[in-house]
């Protein structure tokens, strides 16, 4: 074995950049036999830099991994390039010497060169295999012995990865198999299930986290022979690999059937994985210490905590390594228990110290080698022996996708505790949270640790709660629960009382491939795999911090940058961030540089110390009996004990005091009878807990027999352990769990009371216990032998009470007490005001320590003990217990109820920093101050300065005029502008000036934009009624501008607009269309109060543009409505959004754009709300006042984004720039993307201005008989179609035979179908013309086009359609191939070229697929299409069906079912009839020639029950069904079904809940749970025919929840295994059954949304087999307060008398 590890070969001593072949020859290599024998493995490690190259062949033992274990090893090579950069050949002769390292690009060409080329040794070819993701990093894969052909196939067999289109996500699915793993049982697929994540906010708060049951778990240990200090151990949590899942398991006691393991949906990373084998990669484990590194240092010195604290715990790490070193015994001990070396502890205790120093000093040395990283630089690494390195679990009563009992901030914390080696449950107090790396402050999280009895189970790993807006692990550098650890610690030295805001960790997009992804596209990426990104970013944070803190914005920002580079992402950091200025100076107080510097001054005065070691003697048993912190259980320090008595012929007998045997488990205790030599009390002693009591002698005890051996009982809480708080709630909970107690308390010097309580008693109740109570009294004064010891009974009708705050035992009624245990009243003067909550514990304690206060009170009658105890002790009232204990006699392990109780060393947090702090600055708005008098003509300063209104006369130029209203109109000085204008109209209206007055008054006029406030003072004035004639012109010309401008000041002057807009529209002749939509677009991204933009859109706009306008007036109306509805559509998502940035922008000019200034900004690229997008509307408001005028609402104005970059936007600003916008910052708001709405503008500003010409169908659509003209090939030759039906070959038929179709299409009729067929036929039919298919959403176009291909379309009309997105992330997977991306091969959205390319491609094609917003944006902004089909029409919006139309379209067909729901508009839009579609107020029209409207009248989808109903109210009576009724069979289940009915419904007059937004009602979530249960439930007499149960052939139907509210809609799913929906989300779906669940009961019989009949139909028309309504017929039938809804309840009355009505039982 030892010839074989030693095997060295060299198969290249250079290595050349253009190397094409890699073959080689080693005639002594060792034969496979001897190899696969001793489990080792070709390795060949690629070494290339300055100082060495060479390609050497070795022999090293196998990672085991799930391949390695199903293949001879023989076959496999690992090959490693840990070190390898090519070297360039030097460029001239004088150069040759000189060592060149190539770019890295150059060696990643070089590896996935060799990896496909692939190796051959001794004739055998290997070709790349797989990696493992730690592989990856480190830089090494395996090759294997076989064709390229059969690597892929046994790559594939491995699992399904077809899903997979990433080439770094499947490289690193295969890379599971890959990962090191032993293999601990095989796991058959029956003994597992998979079970829901519980999922919010778009979070998983289970990610990564399943169950094991406890027999599994043992077998685990077993198999995989899990020891821990050579005794069997079992872990809380395994990491754990099987199949495609990866994560870990936590035990669950509750499963122990046949289910062994449940797996979470998050855990599967892919399917079909034929290997049973579940490997553990790690598993939970005591003592695993925390240490404080560079990172988490860095931040805890940001949060607050000194430099001296953090000194002060590395001086203590380094001191008690030195101490190590130095052979001090008690230190060497402990050190021997951390590193979990008791083995050396054992010899030190034995041998003496001088036995193991030389181990000790080396184990020391690499404790110190740790502290240094890759460079040999100094770094942290502190111990901190309060902290932990845990597994993080999720809470495990987590179940069926609802979350657990854990609230939301807390955590259930249980640790093996050192010093005794038990496990205890921290509570009261906060933990420090986080897992490495961390870079961000908010990494480091304070969670509240409570205790949760039934997850006692789960020791050494941390349990997060399931609840809360976003997961506990996330929260911390997002993390997950899939196998990280995190450092938990409750030193109260290092909990900062400061703590920030969490930072967001969003996911890296995955870049998209357009092909199958190949093993060659695996090497290529493991070739290409770099962690360049990460230490440059690091590099960069570490310069950020030393210059400006943890805290800083750089350093935020690179914390995303790096969160998003650990996987081996490149990215780019922004300009901002890449150069940070030099340091002036060293710096002396950053806190790594003072660490570092102290530790390595420390480690060398170790190094040269001379330790001159005596060899002191050890003094074996001060070690063992001192417990301080030493990682040993009390069990183990036992076994040292017991041998060290055996080794030094000692009596362990003498030693057994100083032991607390009620620590050890039945096991343990037994195995110590057997090796200690019996005497008549050694088995009390170890057995009885109670002969270790504190608070009663053994001799008390014999007197009452307590002492018996035979009684085994256990301490559960002692004061002088626990705090006396605990003290209540532990009596509760012993009571609740365990038959026989024994509550032992002194609260008085001179009597201890025992009682003894033999049954349960439930919490917070009343239990008779009659007279099974013993009381037992120990007087304290009066010696052993007094009569004063007594035992006493309880009698019949005893009662006893108890709960957290009162132990109450009495007689019949509570004013008959005999034992009152209470939380006692406290002085509470020296600690009430104290503000923080640690201080008033720690304040209240020492009240409680000098007697003041006690935390339990006892009142006892003593006299129904005895008179004797009644006078020897008095009267006990309120009496403060000094002491308690608590034991109980259970078979069951009593250590889950021990606690650590942090109570007092717990830390406030007083601050809560936020994300972004922003940064207001000063600054002053300008004034009449900051004008320089003496450069103003002293005409012009008199007006201004003096205010001498009358010194305007004398002005003699129109110049001097215009400098005053301008200087006035800039320093924003409103009341004196408006006295000076109007001093000058009254000057002009009286002739009085010595300028020309129409001059005058057209300067007047051309000033309005300026100050549009002006506007009404100039209109109603003299002036104006003078030379309105002559000024007609001056205000035509103007009008446009003052209009935008009035528009603009709306938000200032809200009350002031509507007038001078009505009056300056009421003196214009005509208005463009052009300037009507430019002016609206204007009133959408400038206005802010809906109600506002109404008043002017409808009154003041809406009834002059009959007047203004040129045109047909129906097509002005339509034209005005599609304006006024796209306006209100976004004034109201814009007003609705309240997202405003975190973060003050620092604005900067940028130039012009469209008559509108630019500015742009730095943005941070960690900005919440995500990067900004071209085209969205935004909000800019100043971030405070002008220093100036405190009273001032901050300036605000509207902005486009022009562009925007990672780190970068400019703005287009609709507002003018206020003088002072360089020198405050700006706050953000986004408003929502303005580019759908844009697009919809100018789709309907063309159609309506250029008409025929860019629509020839326009009269047709606006409904203008007279000018309709019918196109010569508007009639086409037309063939029924065999695979279609009637109705579907009328569809055909009109298409072919008209220019303008509208197909309506109900429910399950086959339209899809019905377009691709039509669509075949016309690219037959015209083979000249473009055609365009659209849909409003992604996932409309792509089931066209899905269809399309599927039914041969490409092929049969010889074309090939492309898929077209702005976004190609949108597009179905399965119809990448037909993107413009993938034809170009590579993502076009930010490649120039790549654009050129598509816009090519584009041009060349007939047939393009996309939605209608699409055609309107990218690469088909100016493109043009003859034919034009529009599917689902009727859930659109005109403006939105008019985007795709408005391209040449000569020929159309839309597709809807306009009885089905609208367009999803904003409310107000809806004034405007927004939301009804081109495709309704077509159909609605009466006929028109050239237009044809054709119904599909039979569907495919619903039983005839189902279809009869929606048929009758909605379709007219037309609707028919094609299937036969018993084709559509409804699977028996335990629902009763009535005979033939396929409607239900289901009576619940369960109220709705009252108040909220929405609506819920418990009550029907109830029935619906109920239903699910039945309908998912064979029927008991369903049995199949081999006599077993249905659950085996049971098929269960699909069953989806519908509801109209989304607060029900919430609740409903904690319903496992069925999608629950709102109606609308559900419009296109189908299930087998659906669940209709009405939510609405109430008294006044209103019905809210139920009343829109066209949700009714789509709820009804979703179901195939049955529909089961959930409802309250009163109120749903009944008649209520609104007459507006009599039809919808009449409609509804005939659906449930329709419906069969089911009781429940």
């Amino acid at each position: 074995m030892s010839n074989l590890r030693s095997f060295l070969a060299t198969l290249q001593d250079e290595i050349c950049p253009g190397d094409k072949s890699w073959e080689y020859t080693v005639p002594n290599l060792p034969r496979k036999e001897a190899t696969n024998a001793a489990n080792l493995v070709k390795s060949i490690s690629l070494v290339s830099s300055p100082s060495q190259q060479h390609i050497q062949l070795r022999l090293e033992r196998v990672p085991t991994n799930r391949v390695t274990r199903t293949e001879p090893l023989h076959l496999f090579i690992l090959i490693y390039f840990a070190n390898f950069r090519l070297r360039l050949p030097g460029a001239t002769e004088s150069d040759h010497d000189t060592v060149h390292l190539a770019p890295a690009r150059d060696s990643a060409d070089y590896i996935a060169r060799l990896l496909k080329t692939g190796i051959v040794l001794n004739g055998v070819s290997y070709y790349f295999f797989g990696h493992s993701n730690s592989q990856l990093k480190s830089r090494s894969c395996f090759m294997f012995a076989a064709s390229k052909e059969e690597i892929s196939a046994k790559v594939e067999a491995m699992g399904d990865f077809s899903k997979l289109k990433s080439v770094g996500k499947k490289a690193k699915r295969i890379g599971l198999l890959f990962s090191s793993a032993e293999m601990a049982v095989t796991l058959q697929p029956d003994r597992c299930e998979d079970i829901e994540d519980i999922n919010g906010n778009d979070y998983i708060f289970t990610d990564g986290c399943g169950l094991v049951s406890i027999h599994l778990a043992r077998e685990i240990v077993q198999r995989r022979k899990i020891a821990y200090r050579n005794r069997k151990y079992l872990p809380s949590v395994f990491q754990i690999r099987y199949r495609g899942y990866k994560g870990v398991l936590m035990l669950d006691p509750s499963l122990n059937g046949n289910i062994q393991v449940q797996f979470r949906e998050s855990m599967r990373k892919f399917k079909d994985a034929n290997d049973l084998s579940l490997s553990v990669v790690d598993y939970s484990k005591p003592y695993a210490f925390g240490f404080l590194n560079d990172e988490i240092v860095l931040l805890l010195h940001a949060l607050g905590i000194s430099s001296e604290t953090i000194l002060r715990k590395q001086a203590k790490h380094l001191q008690f390594l030195q101490d190590v070193a130095s052979g001090d015994h008690r230190m060497a001990f402990r050190f021997l228990s951390f590193v979990d070396r008791l083995d050396l502890a054992e010899r030190l205790l034995m041998d003496g110290v001088d036995s193991v120093l030389p181990t000790l000093r080396s184990l020391v040395r690499q404790e110190y080698a740790k502290m240094l990283n890759k460079r040999e630089e100094q770094r942290c690494r502190i111990l901190i022996p309060e902290s932990r390195l845990l597994f993080g679990v999720c809470d495990p009563s987590s179940q069926d996708g609802t979350a657990g009992k854990l609230k939301p901030g807390t955590c259930f914390l249980r640790i093996t505790l050192d010093g005794d080696g038990q496990a205890r449950t921290i509570v009261n107090t906060e933990v420090l949270v986080t897992r490495n790396p961390c870079l961000h402050p908010g990494d480091l999280q304070k969670l509240k640790v409570v205790d949760v009895p039934e997850f006692a189970h789960l020791v050494d790993c941390i349990v997060f709660s399931t609840r809360g807006k976003r997961p506990s692990a996330d929260l911390m550098s997002g993390g997950d629960l899939d196998g990280d650890k995190f450092f938990v610690t409750w030193d109260p030295e290092i909990i900062p009382r400061g703590v920030s805001e969490a930072a967001l960790y969003p996911g890296v997009r995955e870049p998209i491939t357009f092909k199958p992804v190949t093993d060659d596209d695996r090497a290529d990426f493991f070739a290409k795999y770099t962690n360049a990104s990460i230490g440059k970013v690091k590099n960069l944070y570490l310069k950020w911090a030393r210059l400006k803190g943890a805290f800083s914005p750089e350093c935020q920002q690179l914390n995303r940058l790096f969160s998003q580079c650990v996987d081996g992402n490149r990215i780019k950091v922004p300009p901002g961030l890449e150069d940070p200025p030099e340091e002036q100076e060293a710096s002396a107080t950053f806190i790594l540089d003072i660490l570092h510097s102290a530790s390595q001054d420390a480690i060398n005065a170790a190094h040269d110390k001379d330790i001159n070691y005596m060899g002191y003697p050890v003094d074996a048993m001060d070690l063992l009996l001192s417990r301080d912190q030493v990682a040993i259980s009390e069990f183990e320090l036992l076994q040292l004990t017991i041998q060290w008595c055996d080794r030094n012929e000692a009596n362990m007998r003498d030693f057994v005091q100083y032991f607390n045997f009620s620590l050890l488990n039945d096991e343990e205790q037994m195995w110590l009878l057997s090796r200690i030599p019996p005497t008549q009390e050694i088995p009390s002693l170890i057995r009885n807990g109670l002969l270790q009591s504190q608070l009663v002698d053994p001799t008390e005890l014999s007197r009452f027999k307590l002492d018996h051996p035979g009684l085994h009982w256990k301490r559960v809480f002692s004061s002088s352990v626990d705090r006396m708080g605990q003290f209540l709630n532990t009596v509760c909970r012993s009571l609740e769990l365990f038959h026989k107690k024994l509550i032992i308390l002194q609260a008085d010097e001179r009597l201890t009371l025992a009682i003894y309580l033999p049954q349960k008693i439930a919490r917070s109740s009343e239990v008779q216990v009659d007279a099974s109570v013993r009381v037992f009294a120990f007087p304290r004064s009066q010696g052993y032998e007094s009569v004063g010891y007594r035992v006493m009974p309880t009698k019949p009708n005893y009662r006893l009470y108890c709960d957290d705050v009162v132990f109450q035992l009495y007689e019949l009624k509570r004013g008959n007490t005999f034992i009152f245990l209470t939380r006692g009243p406290s002085d509470e003067a020296s600690f009430r005001s104290l503000k923080s909550q640690g201080d008033r514990r720690r304040q209240k304690q020492r009240t409680i320590e000098d007697g003041t206060n006690f935390d339990c009170r006892a009142s006892v009658a003593l006299q129904k003990i005895s008179r004797g105890i009644q006078t020897h002790v008095g009267r006990m009232n309120r009496a403060g217990i000094q002491a308690a204990e608590i034991y109980v006699i259970s078979n069951r392990d009593v250590k889950s109820m021990q606690l650590l109780d942090e109570w007092l060393h717990y830390v406030d947090t007083e601050e809560t920093r936020p994300l972004f702090e922003k940064s207001e600055r000063e600054y002053n708005a300008p004034s009449l101050k900051d004008v320089k008098w003496d450069e103003l003509p002293p005409a012009v300063t008199e007006v201004l300065r003096e205010k001498n209104l009358v010194a305007l006369e004398t002005l003699a130029s129109l110049n001097d005029i215009s400098n005053i209203l301008e200087l006035l109109n800039r320093i924003d000085e409103k009341s004196q502008l408006r006295a000076v204008y109007s001093q000058l109209l009254d000057i002009e209206s009286r002739n009085c000036c010595s300028v020309n007055q129409i001059s005058l008054a057209r300067h007047l006029l051309e000033f309005l934009p300026k100050a549009t406030y002006l506007t009404t003072l100039l209109f109603q004035s003299q002036t104006w009624n003078s030379h309105k004639r002559s000024l007609e012109n001056d205000l035509i010309r103007i009008a446009p501008s003052l209009l935008k401008e009035l528009v603009l000041s709306t938000n200032s002057l809200p009350s002031f607009v509507r007038n001078p807009i009505s009056m300056l529209l009421e003196y214009l002749r005509q208005i463009s269309i052009q300037h009507l939509a430019e002016l609206v677009e204007l009133i959408a991204l400038s206005v802010r109060d809906p109600e506002v933009a109404l008043d002017l859109l409808l009154g003041c706009i809406e009834p002059e543009v009959s007047r203004l306008l040129v045109g047909r007036l129906p097509a002005i109306q339509q034209f005005v409505r599609c304006l006024i509805g796209i306006a209100l559509d976004h004034i109201d998502e814009a007003s609705s959004t309240k997202n405003p940035s975190r973060e003050s922008l620092e604005l900067s000019p940028d130039g012009f754009s469209d008559g509108y200034e630019v500015v742009k900004s730095v943005l941070r690229i960690d900005s919440p709300g995500g990067a900004l997008k071209v085209g969205d509307h935004v909000r800019l408001t100043a971030s405070n006042p002008p220093q100036n005028a405190p009273l001032l609402q901050p300036y605000t104005m509207d902005a486009i984004v022009l562009s925007s970059e990672r780190g970068s936007a400019s703005f287009r600003c609709l507002h003018h720039l206020p003088p002072f916008f360089r020198e405050c910052t700006w706050d953000l708001c986004q408003c929502g993307s303005f580019v759908t709405s844009k697009a919809m503008l100018d789709a309907v500003t063309a159609f309506y201005a250029e008409k025929e010409s860019c629509c020839e169908l326009y009269a047709s659509f606006v409904g203008l008989q007279d000018r309709h003209t019918r196109p010569s090939d508007a009639e086409l030759p037309f063939t029924p179609n065999q695979n279609l039906n009637e109705g579907q070959n009328r569809a055909l038929q009109a298409a072919m035979m008209h220019p303008l179709t509208f197909i309506w299409g109900p429910p399950g009729t086959g339209k899809t179908q019905s377009i691709v067929v039509i669509l075949k036929h016309l690219l037959n039919a015209l083979p000249q013309k473009r055609f365009l298919v659209t849909a409003p959403t992604h996932n409309g176009v792509d089931n066209i086009l899905l269809r399309f291909i599927a039914e041969s379309g490409p092929r049969k009309a010889n074309v090939k359609p492309i898929r077209v997105s702005t976004d190609v992330g949108k597009v179905s997977s399965a119809l990448r191939e037909f993107t413009c991306d993938a034809m170009v091969g590579r993502d076009i959205s930010n490649d120039f070229a790549g654009r050129r390319q598509a816009q090519r491609r584009i041009k060349e094609s007939r047939l393009i697929f996309t939605t209608c917003a699409g055609a309107g944006l990218g690469l088909l902004r100016f493109e043009s299409f003859e034919v034009v089909l529009i599917d689902e029409a009727s859930q659109q919006t005109e403006p939105g069906s008019l985007i795709p139309l408005v391209k040449g379209c000569q020929r159309a067909i839309l597709v809807g079912d306009h009885v089905q729901l609208r367009a999803t508009v904003q409310k107000h839009a809806v004034i405007a009839n927004f939301d009804v579609s081109l495709f309704e107020r077509h159909y609605n029209m009466s006929d028109m020639p050239g237009v044809a409207k054709v119904m599909l009248d039979t569907q495919y989808r619903m039983h005839s029950d189902i279809c009869a109903f929606s048929s009758a109210e909605f379709y007219e009576g037309k609707l028919r069904t094609a299937k036969e009724d018993a084709t559509i069979p409804i699977t028996p289940s335990r629902f009763p079904w009535p005979d033939g009915a396929r409607k239900v419904f289901i009576q619940c007059a369960s109220p709705e809940d009252l108040g909220g937004r929405s609506k819920s009602n418990q009550g029907q979530v109830a029935v619906c749970r109920q239903v699910c249960k039945l309908v998912d439930s064979p029927r008991e007499d369903s049995i199949s025919s081999q006599n077993q149960p249905v659950a085996t052939a049971f098929q269960p139907m699909e069953i989806a929840i519908l509801t109209p509210y989304t607060r029900q809609k919430e609740l409903l799913a904690s319903i496992p295994k069925h999608n629950v929906s709102s109606i609308d989300g559900y419009q296109g779906l189908e299930a087998d059954i659906i669940i209709f669940v009405t939510v609405r009961c109430n008294v006044h019989s209103e019905t809210g949304f139920l009343k829109d009949m066209r949700r009714l139909n789509v709820a009804m028309t979703r179901a195939r087999a049955g529909v089961i309504i959930i409802g309250d017929r009163s109120t749903l039938t009944g008649r209520g307060s609104d007459d507006s809804d009599e039809e919808s309840k009449r409609v509804w009355k005939r659906l449930l008398d329709g419906c069969t009505e089911v009781k429940l039982a």
